[in-house]
Protein backbone atom coordinates (compact mmCIF):
# COMPACT_ATOMS: atom_id res chain seq x y z
CA UNK A 1 0.00 0.00 0.00
CA UNK A 2 1.21 3.72 -0.86
CA UNK A 3 -0.42 7.16 0.00
CA UNK A 4 0.51 10.16 -2.15
CA UNK A 5 -1.00 13.75 -2.03
CA UNK A 6 -1.28 16.79 -3.92
CA UNK A 7 -2.95 19.16 -1.00
CA UNK A 8 -4.47 22.47 -1.72
CA UNK A 9 -4.35 25.69 -0.41
CA UNK A 10 -5.49 24.20 3.27
CA UNK A 11 -2.36 22.65 3.66
CA UNK A 12 -0.42 25.30 2.46
CA UNK A 13 0.89 24.07 -0.34
CA UNK A 14 2.57 20.72 1.31
CA UNK A 15 2.79 17.87 -0.96
CA UNK A 16 3.87 14.45 -0.27
CA UNK A 17 4.29 11.01 -1.68
CA UNK A 18 5.19 8.36 0.51
CA UNK A 19 4.48 4.90 2.46
CA UNK A 20 1.83 2.98 4.11
CA UNK A 21 3.55 1.40 7.38
CA UNK A 22 0.63 -0.51 9.45
CA UNK A 23 2.27 -1.79 11.90
CA UNK A 24 4.71 1.02 12.94
CA UNK A 25 2.99 1.09 16.15
CA UNK A 26 1.11 -2.77 16.43
CA UNK A 27 2.66 -5.97 15.17
CA UNK A 28 0.05 -7.61 13.70
CA UNK A 29 1.24 -11.39 13.09
CA UNK A 30 3.88 -11.56 15.56
CA UNK A 31 3.00 -12.62 18.70
CA UNK A 32 4.67 -12.97 21.87
CA UNK A 33 6.10 -16.48 21.93
CA UNK A 34 5.32 -17.02 25.39
CA UNK A 35 2.05 -15.45 25.83
CA UNK A 36 0.43 -15.26 22.50
CA UNK A 37 -0.31 -11.85 22.69
CA UNK A 38 0.72 -8.63 20.10
CA UNK A 39 3.33 -6.57 20.91
CA UNK A 40 4.79 -3.71 19.83
CA UNK A 41 7.64 -3.67 17.33
CA UNK A 42 11.06 -3.04 18.67
CA UNK A 43 12.14 0.80 18.95
CA UNK A 44 15.26 -0.75 16.11
CA UNK A 45 12.19 -2.09 13.58
CA UNK A 46 10.07 1.10 13.94
CA UNK A 47 13.67 3.30 13.11
CA UNK A 48 14.67 1.09 10.55
CA UNK A 49 11.12 1.44 8.51
CA UNK A 50 10.94 5.14 9.00
CA UNK A 51 14.56 5.84 7.36
CA UNK A 52 13.71 3.56 4.93
CA UNK A 53 10.86 5.86 3.67
CA UNK A 54 12.82 9.31 4.96
CA UNK A 55 16.14 7.67 2.94
CA UNK A 56 13.46 7.17 -0.46
CA UNK A 57 12.27 10.84 -0.11
CA UNK A 58 9.04 10.05 1.60
CA UNK A 59 8.04 12.80 3.95
CA UNK A 60 4.47 11.21 5.15
CA UNK A 61 3.56 7.83 6.96
CA UNK A 62 0.56 6.58 7.34
CA UNK A 63 -0.06 4.23 9.87
CA UNK A 64 -2.58 1.48 10.75
CA UNK A 65 -5.88 1.94 12.93
CA UNK A 66 -6.00 1.27 16.91
CA UNK A 67 -6.83 -1.73 18.00
CA UNK A 68 -9.88 -2.73 20.47
CA UNK A 69 -10.78 -5.70 22.21
CA UNK A 70 -14.03 -7.77 20.95
CA UNK A 71 -16.34 -9.29 23.46
CA UNK A 72 -18.09 -12.50 22.17
CA UNK A 73 -21.68 -12.53 22.13
CA UNK A 74 -23.54 -14.58 24.41
CA UNK A 75 -24.24 -17.18 21.99
CA UNK A 76 -20.05 -17.39 21.16
CA UNK A 77 -18.49 -20.89 22.35
CA UNK A 78 -15.68 -19.15 22.59
CA UNK A 79 -13.78 -16.37 25.05
CA UNK A 80 -10.66 -15.70 23.10
CA UNK A 81 -11.43 -11.95 22.76
CA UNK A 82 -11.81 -11.41 26.74
CA UNK A 83 -8.34 -13.29 27.22
CA UNK A 84 -6.65 -11.26 24.66
CA UNK A 85 -7.72 -8.08 26.30
CA UNK A 86 -3.55 -7.10 26.55
CA UNK A 87 -3.29 -7.36 23.05
CA UNK A 88 -5.74 -4.45 22.41
CA UNK A 89 -5.45 -0.59 22.63
CA UNK A 90 -9.13 -0.12 23.83
CA UNK A 91 -10.50 -2.57 26.45
CA UNK A 92 -13.22 -3.12 28.85
CA UNK A 93 -12.41 -6.59 30.90
CA UNK A 94 -8.75 -6.35 32.40
CA UNK A 95 -9.35 -7.96 35.93
CA UNK A 96 -7.36 -10.89 34.99
CA UNK A 97 -4.53 -8.68 33.74
CA UNK A 98 -2.97 -7.11 36.38
CA UNK A 99 0.29 -7.23 34.68
CA UNK A 100 -0.64 -4.80 31.88
CA UNK A 101 -0.62 -1.05 32.67
CA UNK A 102 -3.92 0.12 31.98
CA UNK A 103 -5.74 3.89 32.30
CA UNK A 104 -9.30 4.92 32.93
CA UNK A 105 -10.38 6.46 29.95
CA UNK A 106 -11.84 9.27 31.42
CA UNK A 107 -15.73 10.01 30.50
CA UNK A 108 -16.48 6.48 29.40
CA UNK A 109 -19.04 4.19 30.82
CA UNK A 110 -21.56 1.27 30.38
CA UNK A 111 -19.43 -0.06 30.61
CA UNK A 112 -16.17 1.80 31.63
CA UNK A 113 -12.83 1.89 28.62
CA UNK A 114 -8.93 1.15 29.40
CA UNK A 115 -5.95 2.27 27.96
CA UNK A 116 -3.81 -0.41 27.25
CA UNK A 117 -0.04 1.82 28.57
CA UNK A 118 1.91 -1.21 27.34
CA UNK A 119 0.79 -0.95 23.71
CA UNK A 120 0.50 2.69 23.64
CA UNK A 121 4.13 2.82 24.35
CA UNK A 122 4.95 1.21 20.63
CA UNK A 123 3.18 4.71 19.36
CA UNK A 124 4.77 6.79 21.41
CA UNK A 125 7.97 5.72 20.40
CA UNK A 126 6.96 5.63 17.09
CA UNK A 127 6.15 9.20 17.29
CA UNK A 128 9.54 10.34 18.56
CA UNK A 129 11.37 8.20 16.05
CA UNK A 130 9.20 10.09 13.60
CA UNK A 131 10.15 13.56 14.51
CA UNK A 132 13.87 12.92 14.75
CA UNK A 133 13.49 11.78 11.02
CA UNK A 134 11.00 14.10 10.08
CA UNK A 135 8.59 12.26 8.93
CA UNK A 136 5.14 13.11 9.70
CA UNK A 137 2.22 10.64 10.49
CA UNK A 138 -1.48 10.06 9.64
CA UNK A 139 -3.33 8.44 12.63
CA UNK A 140 -6.44 6.95 11.97
CA UNK A 141 -8.82 6.12 14.80
CA UNK A 142 -10.60 2.96 14.08
CA UNK A 143 -11.17 0.26 11.14
CA UNK A 144 -14.42 -0.60 9.19
CA UNK A 145 -12.48 -4.01 8.78
CA UNK A 146 -12.25 -6.51 12.22
CA UNK A 147 -8.45 -7.32 11.11
CA UNK A 148 -6.97 -6.18 14.70
CA UNK A 149 -11.03 -4.98 16.58
CA UNK A 150 -13.10 -2.16 14.73
CA UNK A 151 -16.67 -0.52 14.67
CA UNK A 152 -17.86 -4.28 15.27
CA UNK A 153 -15.58 -5.01 18.17
CA UNK A 154 -16.22 -1.89 19.73
CA UNK A 155 -20.28 -2.22 19.53
CA UNK A 156 -19.42 -5.48 21.13
CA UNK A 157 -18.14 -3.89 24.40
CA UNK A 158 -21.86 -2.12 24.94
CA UNK A 159 -23.69 -5.07 24.28
CA UNK A 160 -26.08 -5.96 26.42
CA UNK A 161 -29.26 -7.81 27.06
CA UNK A 162 -31.24 -5.01 25.86
CA UNK A 163 -29.67 -4.04 22.67
CA UNK A 164 -27.48 -7.28 22.06
CA UNK A 165 -26.19 -5.68 18.80
CA UNK A 166 -25.79 -2.18 19.21
CA UNK A 167 -25.10 -0.20 15.82
CA UNK A 168 -21.77 1.82 15.74
CA UNK A 169 -22.68 5.22 14.39
CA UNK A 170 -26.02 5.67 15.76
CA UNK A 171 -26.49 4.16 19.67
CA UNK A 172 -25.92 7.33 22.04
CA UNK A 173 -24.06 5.03 24.33
CA UNK A 174 -21.39 3.62 21.94
CA UNK A 175 -21.19 7.60 20.22
CA UNK A 176 -20.33 8.96 23.63
CA UNK A 177 -17.54 6.50 24.58
CA UNK A 178 -15.73 6.40 21.14
CA UNK A 179 -15.51 10.12 21.16
CA UNK A 180 -14.38 10.27 25.23
CA UNK A 181 -11.61 7.57 23.52
CA UNK A 182 -11.08 10.18 20.80
CA UNK A 183 -10.58 13.08 23.07
CA UNK A 184 -8.01 10.68 25.65
CA UNK A 185 -5.93 9.63 22.42
CA UNK A 186 -5.77 12.94 21.23
CA UNK A 187 -5.14 14.31 24.30
CA UNK A 188 -2.97 11.82 26.22
CA UNK A 189 0.89 12.17 26.83
CA UNK A 190 3.49 10.35 24.96
CA UNK A 191 5.79 8.98 27.74
CA UNK A 192 8.64 9.26 25.42
CA UNK A 193 8.40 13.32 24.64
CA UNK A 194 6.73 14.27 27.56
CA UNK A 195 4.14 16.00 24.98
CA UNK A 196 0.62 15.60 24.26
CA UNK A 197 -0.22 13.83 21.16
CA UNK A 198 -2.16 17.23 20.27
CA UNK A 199 1.27 18.77 20.21
CA UNK A 200 3.37 16.36 18.41
CA UNK A 201 5.28 18.09 15.47
CA UNK A 202 5.41 14.43 14.08
CA UNK A 203 1.77 14.19 13.76
CA UNK A 204 -0.06 15.47 10.55
CA UNK A 205 -3.35 14.63 11.04
CA UNK A 206 -6.01 12.39 12.90
CA UNK A 207 -8.36 10.35 10.88
CA UNK A 208 -11.57 9.58 11.82
CA UNK A 209 -10.88 6.22 10.75
CA UNK A 210 -9.77 3.51 8.16
CA UNK A 211 -12.43 2.38 5.18
CA UNK A 212 -15.31 4.07 7.41
CA UNK A 213 -19.01 2.98 6.65
CA UNK A 214 -22.05 1.42 7.98
CA UNK A 215 -22.14 -2.79 8.64
CA UNK A 216 -24.87 -2.23 5.35
CA UNK A 217 -22.36 -0.91 3.37
CA UNK A 218 -23.63 2.59 2.85
CA UNK A 219 -22.11 5.87 3.46
CA UNK A 220 -21.20 6.79 7.30
CA UNK A 221 -23.20 9.28 8.47
CA UNK A 222 -22.22 12.67 8.60
CA UNK A 223 -23.29 13.87 11.83
CA UNK A 224 -21.34 10.76 13.10
CA UNK A 225 -18.24 11.93 11.02
CA UNK A 226 -18.68 15.47 12.28
CA UNK A 227 -19.14 14.63 16.21
CA UNK A 228 -15.58 12.87 15.80
CA UNK A 229 -13.92 15.68 13.85
CA UNK A 230 -15.07 18.66 16.55
CA UNK A 231 -14.05 16.37 19.27
CA UNK A 232 -10.44 16.08 17.79
CA UNK A 233 -10.82 19.87 17.05
CA UNK A 234 -11.86 20.59 20.48
CA UNK A 235 -8.01 19.37 22.05
CA UNK A 236 -6.38 20.80 19.17
CA UNK A 237 -7.61 24.04 20.50
CA UNK A 238 -5.86 23.64 23.43
CA UNK A 239 -2.51 22.96 21.90
CA UNK A 240 0.45 25.76 22.45
CA UNK A 241 1.24 26.64 18.79
CA UNK A 242 4.75 27.62 19.79
CA UNK A 243 5.37 23.62 21.50
CA UNK A 244 4.19 22.54 17.67
CA UNK A 245 7.75 23.80 16.29
CA UNK A 246 8.45 23.18 12.44
CA UNK A 247 4.87 20.91 11.80
CA UNK A 248 4.07 18.72 9.04
CA UNK A 249 2.39 21.28 7.23
CA UNK A 250 3.27 24.67 7.90
CA UNK A 251 5.44 26.42 11.34
CA UNK A 252 3.06 26.90 14.35
CA UNK A 253 0.09 24.88 12.56
CA UNK A 254 -2.24 22.76 14.21
CA UNK A 255 -2.97 19.22 13.24
CA UNK A 256 -5.31 18.51 10.55
CA UNK A 257 -8.24 16.27 10.93
CA UNK A 258 -9.23 13.84 7.91
CA UNK A 259 -12.77 12.55 6.78
CA UNK A 260 -11.85 8.50 7.01
CA UNK A 261 -15.56 7.93 5.10
CA UNK A 262 -15.15 5.07 2.14
CA UNK A 263 -16.69 7.96 0.02
CA UNK A 264 -14.33 6.59 -3.00
CA UNK A 265 -17.39 3.83 -3.34
CA UNK A 266 -20.27 5.29 -1.16
CA UNK A 267 -20.37 8.90 -2.68
CA UNK A 268 -19.09 12.15 -0.39
CA UNK A 269 -21.45 14.01 1.86
CA UNK A 270 -21.70 18.24 1.12
CA UNK A 271 -22.49 18.33 5.11
CA UNK A 272 -18.76 16.68 5.88
CA UNK A 273 -16.98 18.23 2.79
CA UNK A 274 -18.41 21.82 3.86
CA UNK A 275 -17.20 21.62 7.17
CA UNK A 276 -14.44 24.16 9.02
CA UNK A 277 -13.58 21.16 11.43
CA UNK A 278 -12.64 18.89 8.85
CA UNK A 279 -9.70 19.54 6.83
CA UNK A 280 -8.69 16.98 4.40
CA UNK A 281 -10.32 13.96 2.52
CA UNK A 282 -8.67 10.50 1.70
CA UNK A 283 -9.47 8.01 -0.91
CA UNK A 284 -8.60 4.07 -1.23
CA UNK A 285 -7.86 3.09 -5.15
CA UNK A 286 -7.75 -0.72 -5.26
CA UNK A 287 -8.59 -2.58 -8.90
CA UNK A 288 -11.78 -3.93 -6.80
CA UNK A 289 -12.82 -6.87 -9.04
CA UNK A 290 -15.75 -8.30 -7.56
CA UNK A 291 -14.81 -7.90 -4.08
CA UNK A 292 -15.05 -4.10 -4.71
CA UNK A 293 -16.06 -2.19 -7.50
CA UNK A 294 -18.60 -5.09 -8.75
CA UNK A 295 -19.65 -6.18 -5.46
CA UNK A 296 -22.93 -3.70 -5.24
CA UNK A 297 -23.78 -5.25 -8.73
CA UNK A 298 -23.16 -8.28 -8.98
CA UNK A 299 -27.14 -9.34 -8.34
CA UNK A 300 -28.21 -6.15 -11.47
CA UNK A 301 -25.54 -7.54 -13.38
CA UNK A 302 -26.37 -10.99 -13.30
CA UNK A 303 -29.94 -10.85 -13.27
CA UNK A 304 -29.84 -8.72 -16.65
CA UNK A 305 -27.49 -11.15 -18.08
CA UNK A 306 -29.50 -14.17 -17.69
CA UNK A 307 -32.76 -12.67 -18.67
CA UNK A 308 -30.96 -11.80 -21.91
CA UNK A 309 -29.76 -15.31 -22.24
CA UNK A 310 -32.86 -17.16 -21.69
CA UNK A 311 -34.49 -14.71 -24.16
CA UNK A 312 -31.86 -15.38 -26.88
CA UNK A 313 -31.80 -18.95 -26.25
CA UNK A 314 -35.89 -19.48 -26.48
CA UNK A 315 -35.51 -17.29 -29.53
CA UNK A 316 -32.99 -19.70 -31.29
CA UNK A 317 -35.24 -22.47 -30.46
CA UNK A 318 -37.76 -21.06 -32.00
CA UNK A 319 -35.72 -20.07 -34.74
CA UNK A 320 -34.56 -23.53 -35.61
CA UNK A 321 -38.09 -25.27 -34.48
CA UNK A 322 -40.89 -22.60 -35.83
CA UNK A 323 -43.31 -25.93 -35.73
CA UNK A 324 -43.23 -25.78 -32.35
CA UNK A 325 -44.81 -22.22 -31.82
CA UNK A 326 -47.36 -22.98 -34.82
CA UNK A 327 -48.75 -26.54 -33.67
CA UNK A 328 -49.00 -24.52 -30.22
CA UNK A 329 -51.33 -21.83 -31.85
CA UNK A 330 -52.95 -23.75 -34.24
CA UNK A 331 -54.40 -26.03 -30.99
CA UNK A 332 -55.38 -23.19 -29.13
CA UNK A 333 -57.36 -21.94 -32.46
CA UNK A 334 -56.02 -18.68 -32.02
CA UNK A 335 -55.80 -17.98 -35.86
CA UNK A 336 -58.00 -19.22 -38.63
CA UNK A 337 -55.40 -18.02 -41.34
CA UNK A 338 -52.87 -21.08 -42.43
CA UNK A 339 -49.73 -21.31 -43.60
CA UNK A 340 -47.33 -23.83 -45.44
CA UNK A 341 -44.34 -25.31 -43.75
CA UNK A 342 -41.58 -27.51 -45.77
CA UNK A 343 -40.68 -29.81 -42.92
CA UNK A 344 -38.44 -32.52 -44.75
CA UNK A 345 -38.45 -36.02 -43.12
CA UNK A 346 -35.65 -38.63 -43.48
CA UNK A 347 -36.91 -41.84 -45.35
CA UNK A 348 -35.19 -44.74 -44.48
CA UNK A 349 -33.94 -48.46 -46.17
CA UNK A 350 -37.78 -49.80 -46.87
CA UNK A 351 -37.76 -52.70 -44.53
CA UNK A 352 -35.49 -51.47 -41.93
CA UNK A 353 -37.11 -49.90 -39.02
CA UNK A 354 -37.60 -45.77 -39.00
CA UNK A 355 -37.10 -43.43 -36.80
CA UNK A 356 -39.55 -41.01 -38.13
CA UNK A 357 -42.43 -40.00 -35.90
CA UNK A 358 -45.97 -42.02 -36.72
CA UNK A 359 -47.52 -39.06 -36.46
CA UNK A 360 -49.40 -37.47 -39.76
CA UNK A 361 -47.63 -34.14 -39.15
CA UNK A 362 -44.12 -35.51 -39.39
CA UNK A 363 -45.18 -37.66 -42.08
CA UNK A 364 -45.28 -41.46 -42.45
CA UNK A 365 -43.32 -44.21 -41.95
CA UNK A 366 -41.84 -46.25 -44.23
CA UNK A 367 -43.88 -49.20 -43.52
CA UNK A 368 -46.93 -46.71 -44.38
CA UNK A 369 -45.27 -46.34 -47.52
CA UNK A 370 -44.77 -49.99 -48.40
CA UNK A 371 -48.31 -50.68 -47.54
CA UNK A 372 -49.51 -47.91 -49.57
CA UNK A 373 -48.02 -48.67 -52.68
CA UNK A 374 -48.89 -52.23 -52.88
CA UNK A 375 -52.94 -50.24 -52.69
CA UNK A 376 -51.99 -47.79 -55.12
CA UNK A 377 -53.17 -44.59 -53.05
CA UNK A 378 -52.20 -40.92 -54.14
CA UNK A 379 -50.22 -38.69 -52.06
CA UNK A 380 -49.44 -35.25 -52.00
CA UNK A 381 -45.77 -35.63 -50.64
CA UNK A 382 -43.34 -34.81 -52.88
CA UNK A 383 -40.22 -36.27 -52.99
CA UNK A 384 -36.74 -34.62 -53.34
CA UNK A 385 -35.13 -37.57 -55.15
CA UNK A 386 -33.24 -36.49 -58.48
CA UNK A 387 -35.49 -39.17 -60.75
CA UNK A 388 -38.60 -37.56 -60.10
CA UNK A 389 -40.25 -34.37 -58.44
CA UNK A 390 -43.58 -34.73 -59.52
CA UNK A 391 -46.24 -35.87 -57.39
CA UNK A 392 -47.28 -39.85 -57.84
CA UNK A 393 -50.09 -40.86 -59.08
CA UNK A 394 -52.52 -44.45 -58.71
CA UNK A 395 -51.85 -47.09 -60.28
CA UNK A 396 -53.66 -47.97 -63.44
CA UNK A 397 -54.32 -51.77 -62.29
CA UNK A 398 -54.19 -51.76 -58.25
CA UNK A 399 -54.00 -55.16 -56.71
CA UNK A 400 -56.71 -56.52 -54.92
CA UNK A 401 -57.00 -55.48 -51.05
CA UNK A 402 -55.04 -57.76 -48.65
CA UNK A 403 -56.87 -60.32 -46.26
CA UNK A 404 -56.94 -58.70 -42.96
CA UNK A 405 -53.50 -59.33 -41.00
CA UNK A 406 -52.05 -60.40 -44.03
CA UNK A 407 -48.53 -58.18 -45.00
CA UNK A 408 -46.73 -57.69 -48.22
CA UNK A 409 -43.35 -58.79 -48.84
CA UNK A 410 -40.88 -58.17 -51.49
CA UNK A 411 -39.57 -60.46 -53.91
CA UNK A 412 -35.85 -61.92 -52.55
CA UNK A 413 -34.47 -60.72 -55.90
CA UNK A 414 -36.09 -57.32 -55.93
CA UNK A 415 -32.92 -54.54 -55.22
CA UNK A 416 -32.62 -52.90 -52.65
CA UNK A 417 -34.48 -49.01 -52.69
CA UNK A 418 -31.76 -46.49 -52.37
CA UNK A 419 -32.89 -44.37 -48.84
CA UNK A 420 -34.53 -41.12 -50.66
CA UNK A 421 -35.29 -37.59 -48.61
CA UNK A 422 -39.28 -36.77 -48.57
CA UNK A 423 -40.39 -33.50 -47.84
CA UNK A 424 -44.41 -32.60 -46.82
CA UNK A 425 -46.01 -29.50 -46.92
CA UNK A 426 -48.25 -29.39 -43.45
CA UNK A 427 -50.86 -26.61 -43.75
CA UNK A 428 -50.38 -25.02 -40.06
CA UNK A 429 -52.12 -22.16 -38.92
CA UNK A 430 -49.82 -18.88 -39.42
CA UNK A 431 -48.91 -16.36 -36.24
CA UNK A 432 -50.79 -13.26 -35.58
CA UNK A 433 -49.24 -9.58 -36.51
CA UNK A 434 -49.13 -9.61 -32.66
CA UNK A 435 -47.28 -12.70 -32.29
CA UNK A 436 -44.97 -11.23 -34.74
CA UNK A 437 -44.29 -7.59 -33.11
CA UNK A 438 -44.10 -9.83 -29.61
CA UNK A 439 -41.32 -12.42 -31.24
CA UNK A 440 -39.48 -9.20 -32.63
CA UNK A 441 -39.43 -7.27 -29.39
CA UNK A 442 -38.26 -10.18 -27.54
CA UNK A 443 -35.49 -10.52 -29.59
CA UNK A 444 -34.68 -6.72 -29.25
CA UNK A 445 -35.09 -6.48 -25.78
CA UNK A 446 -32.90 -10.07 -25.08
CA UNK A 447 -30.04 -8.39 -27.64
CA UNK A 448 -30.67 -5.09 -25.46
CA UNK A 449 -30.23 -6.48 -22.20
CA UNK A 450 -27.18 -8.91 -22.77
CA UNK A 451 -25.10 -5.71 -23.94
CA UNK A 452 -26.00 -3.44 -21.10
CA UNK A 453 -25.18 -6.75 -18.65
CA UNK A 454 -22.14 -7.16 -20.93
CA UNK A 455 -21.09 -3.05 -20.46
CA UNK A 456 -21.77 -2.97 -16.92
CA UNK A 457 -19.46 -5.50 -15.98
CA UNK A 458 -16.78 -4.61 -18.02
CA UNK A 459 -17.22 -1.26 -17.17
CA UNK A 460 -17.06 -2.39 -13.18
CA UNK A 461 -13.64 -4.89 -13.91
CA UNK A 462 -11.82 -2.28 -15.67
CA UNK A 463 -13.03 1.05 -13.45
CA UNK A 464 -9.30 2.20 -12.63
CA UNK A 465 -8.14 3.45 -9.88
CA UNK A 466 -7.41 6.87 -11.89
CA UNK A 467 -10.73 7.47 -13.02
CA UNK A 468 -12.18 7.08 -9.23
CA UNK A 469 -9.49 9.48 -8.36
CA UNK A 470 -10.12 12.11 -11.04
CA UNK A 471 -14.49 11.48 -9.97
CA UNK A 472 -13.47 12.31 -6.28
CA UNK A 473 -10.73 14.88 -6.83
CA UNK A 474 -14.07 16.89 -8.96
CA UNK A 475 -16.23 16.08 -5.97
CA UNK A 476 -14.26 17.84 -3.51
CA UNK A 477 -11.93 20.47 -5.21
CA UNK A 478 -14.91 23.09 -4.68
CA UNK A 479 -14.40 22.68 -1.42
CA UNK A 480 -10.78 23.67 -1.69
CA UNK A 481 -10.04 21.07 0.46
CA UNK A 482 -6.63 18.35 0.32
CA UNK A 483 -7.87 14.59 -1.08
CA UNK A 484 -5.01 12.23 -0.88
CA UNK A 485 -4.69 8.96 -1.56
CA UNK A 486 -4.49 6.78 1.35
CA UNK A 487 -4.16 3.49 -0.27
CA UNK A 488 -3.54 2.43 -3.60
CA UNK A 489 -3.34 -1.15 -5.14
CA UNK A 490 -3.13 -2.69 -8.72
CA UNK A 491 -3.37 -6.31 -9.72
CA UNK A 492 0.19 -6.59 -11.75
CA UNK A 493 3.10 -4.80 -12.07
CA UNK A 494 2.32 -3.75 -15.48
CA UNK A 495 -0.06 -1.91 -14.09
CA UNK A 496 1.94 -0.27 -11.69
CA UNK A 497 4.30 0.82 -14.23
Amino acid sequence: MASASASASASGGFRFVSFNVPNLHYLEDRPDPATGVRLAPTPFEQDDAIATVAYLRGNVVRIYTLSYQSIPSASSSSNSSAISAPAYHIASSISAFADTKWSPIPNTANPQLFLNEDLFAGLDQAVAIANSRGVRLIIPFIDRWSWWGGIEAFSSLHATAASPSPDFYTDPTVTANFLAVVAAVVNRTNKVTKRRYCEEPAVMAWETGNELQTMANTRAPADWTLAVAKAVRAVLRTASPASLGTSAVTPGSQQLVVDGSFGTLRGWDAAVLSDPDVDMFTGHYYEFGLDGMVAPYVWPIAVTFLLSVVGLAALLVLWLRPQWMLRSLRAKGRSSATTSVRLPIRRDTVGEDSTDSPSSESGLTDQDYQDAFAHGATFSTSFSSSSSSAPLSAAPNPPPPLPTGATTTRPATAPRPQPRRRQQRLRIPAPRTLVTAGVALATAASLILLAVSINSLLRALSSPYAARLARDLVATSPYRKPLFVGEFGLSSVANYR
